[in-house]
């Protein structure tokens, strides 16, 4: 904590008013891997058992691109569209087991506030900010039969269909720039996500027990104009 108050007071304390010389804008893009954790659904007997593994580890782009208010410290906005990971779920129920493909992402879309070095080849910097997450689930349905000594079989899977919903979220992480030109850097960074699900900040969606907790990590090719 001391080690975070002592970073941040040094940024403030370089985020000067611009100059007509810098460049105050800038956008990137660039890759991401996102992960998650996932968790089983509990055991109400053992006859009754929703199989959930929904926890994953994903690639995925980002855009991103924003101003720079005062030296070291710039208004922005992010984008990050990972790719959909994929898993079943069977429901065993005695009178009407089921199953479902699900294909799942977070589309995230962020307003951010950056402090960073205000100058330099490699500039470190500290993240904060808002999210509106696109909870965005593909699925495809079958219905069970139970036959002779409880065997469980499965009708083809349907056709497929969307389910969506908005939610909101926090955003915190770091970032650093490391400039390959005059207008042009390499910039690695990570987020940390918590997402508002099902009334909880962080916690899971209800039925597909997905972790409101989104680790992202990347690199983009960040300009300034």
């Amino acid at each position: 904590m001391r080690l975070i108050v002592v970073t941040l007071m040094a940024l403030l304390s370089s985020a000067t008013p611009l100059h007509a010389d810098e460049h105050p804008a800038y956008a990137g893009g660039g890759v991401t891997v996102s992960t998650w954790s996932g968790r089983e659904s509990p055991e109400l007997s053992a006859s009754l058992r929703e199989l959930n593994s929904t926890g994953a580890t994903v690639a995925g782009v980002s855009a991103e691109a924003g101003v720079s208010v005062r030296r070291g410290l710039s208004l922005g906005a992010e984008v990050t569209i990972p790719g959909r990971h994929e898993w079943t779920q069977t429901s065993h129920y005695l009178v009407h087991p089921a199953q479902t493909k699900t294909r799942y992402r977070d589309a995230t879309f962020s307003g951010v506030a950056r402090l960073q070095r205000p100058s330099g080849m490699f500039r470190p910097g500290l993240v904060g900010g808002l999210d509106l997450v696109l909870q965005d689930s593909l699925e495809r349905g079958a219905a069970g039969h139970v036959g002779p000594g409880g065997a469980i079989t499965f009708d083809p899977l349907g056709e497929e269909h969307s389910n969506r919903a908005w939610t909101i979220g926090a955003a915190v992480g770091a970032d650093a720039s490391l400039a390959i030109s005059d207008r042009v850097a390499i910039v690695p960074g990570a987020r940390l996500h918590f997402i508002y699900r099902e009334g909880v900040l962080g916690g899971s969606i209800g039925r597909l027990n997905v972790s409101g907790v989104v680790l992202r990590a990347g690199v983009s090719v960040r300009a300034t104009f």
